[in-house]
């Protein structure tokens, strides 16, 4: 007996979308296909492509081959509503509390605008390209920052989207560096490494985002380090700023005990 294992197709963002393609196993003798209402199309082969209404919330595509010896059904969800939003290629994918200049960027299959909800934002945050809103600015987070989006088209909301909080090194054109030992008794070493000779910016700040140490360097080519002590600034978390004369950077988050 003939088997179809599964329909191949988009399963959200599909909001008045027209020839969105679904495919099923080959090999029935022929093919009969259900759609959901907000959905129209027709065919009798493997493959059918659907037309969905401005409309169109949800609901399920269902395909019956018809093979020598029996039958077979199988289906496939589809939403109208966008897909849960994701981190674009080079976007900033969690929050380090006390960072500076933040821009968080995401993508959802079928969304026409992004909503994003943010809290614990130390100074100005706001979207970066209306009215997409695909991207959102923060000049500086506090100490209990939350930040989450969801994606919006004609057809519903998707589910939220939420950044998880913990520091991590920028990803586009971050400074390659180390801090270390972490935790420490107070004296740091913050290790680096620079393509040419350049001026660097160590900054050191608390999470509620305030500057306890600035520190600007010269730096060789190749691999430099630079020790610090924090003793003085008394037990608790602190964030290690280092920025470039080009705007890379990165934030590392360190223990003082």
């Amino acid at each position: 007996p003939g088997v179809l294992s599964g329909i191949t197709g988009p399963v959200s963002g599909v909001c008045n979308e027209s020839n969105v393609n679904y495919t099923t196993d080959a090999g029935a003798t022929s093919y009969s296909w259900t759609l959901p209402s907000g959905a129209t199309g027709s065919s009798s082969s493997n493959s059918i492509n659907v037309n969905f209404g401005a409309g169109f919330t949800s609901g399920t595509i269902e395909v019956t081959g018809n093979f020598a010896c029996n039958t077979s059904t199988t289906s496939i969800s589809v939403t109208g509503a966008p897909a849960t939003p994701s981190v674009a290629t080079g976007g900033l994918s969690s929050i380090c509390p006390g960072a500076t200049g933040e821009q968080y960027s995401v993508v959802s299959t079928g969304a026409t605008s992004f909503t994003w909800t943010a809290s614990g934002v130390a100074t100005f945050s706001g979207c970066a390209n209306p009215p997409l809103c695909s991207s959102y600015d923060v000049d500086q987070w506090g100490m209990t920052p939350s930040l989450s989006v969801t994606a919006e088209n004609s057809c519903g909301t998707s589910t939220a989207y939420v950044f998880p909080v913990g520091c991590r090194m920028m990803e586009s054109d971050a400074v390659n560096a180390s801090v270390y030992p972490n935790p420490t008794s107070g004296k740091i070493n913050i290790e680096f490494t620079s393509s040419s000779k350049a001026d660097h910016t160590i900054r050191i700040t608390d999470l509620a985002g305030r500057v306890v140490v600035v520190k600007e360097v010269n730096a060789a080519a190749g691999t430099n380090v630079v020790s610090l002590d924090l003793t003085e600034q008394g037990a608790g978390m602190y964030l290690v700023h280092i920025t470039d004369q080009n705007g890379g950077a990165t934030v590392t988050r360190i223990a003082v005990e």
